[in-house]
């Protein structure tokens, strides 16, 4: 895996990072999630908890939440309400 460039991933929000030993840093993002009745798959970003999105089983539900991951942390939505923790001492 040599010559990999962690330069050509980039990375728009920090949740979480893990820096793996070829020098690709990983995002990790918490998430709530839950199967309905119905068979479907609801969950949301535990930063963005009011953005609920859906999937037919859990591997679509994932990949929907990657899609808003991105989105949120690409572009300045109005109204988008986040949780973070502040330091304050």
């Amino acid at each position: 895996m040599a010559g990999l460039d962690a330069r050509q991933f980039p990375v728009h929000v920090v949740a979480s990072k893990t820096l793996l030993a070829i020098g690709i840093e990983v995002m990790k993002a918490k998430i709530t999630y839950w199967r309905e009745q119905d068979g479907y798959w609801l969950g949301y970003l535990n930063d963005y908890p009011d953005h609920w999105t859906q999937g037919e089983d859990l591997d679509d539900l994932k990949a929907h939440l990657r899609d808003l991951f991105q989105m949120f942390g690409a572009e300045a939505i109005p109204g988008i309400r986040k949780e973070e923790e502040l330091e304050v001492a």
